[in-house]
């Protein structure tokens, strides 16, 4: 899920372009907090301690949407 993170260290603000490269994101990389921000939002803390990034709701959905229309393996 973090190479799907919309904070400004993931995504240019302005553009939308994705500047997190997936291929940098370890995989071994796990969660180590998940909280509420506010009614529209989590907020993940990562094993590096990337927490700046804020999942909406919305933007979970539409991660979860790419992921079952991908075909299955």
């Amino acid at each position: 899920m973090k190479p799907k993170s919309s904070c400004a260290v993931c995504v240019d603000e302005l553009t939308g372009r994705q500047i997190l490269d997936p291929e940098t994101v370890p995989t071994d990389l796990g969660l180590l907090e998940i909280s509420l921000a506010g009614n529209y939002a989590l907020r993940i803390r990562w094993t590096d301690n990337h927490d700046s990034g804020l999942f909406t709701w919305r933007h979970l959905r539409a991660i979860s949407d790419a992921l079952s229309s991908r075909p299955k393996s």
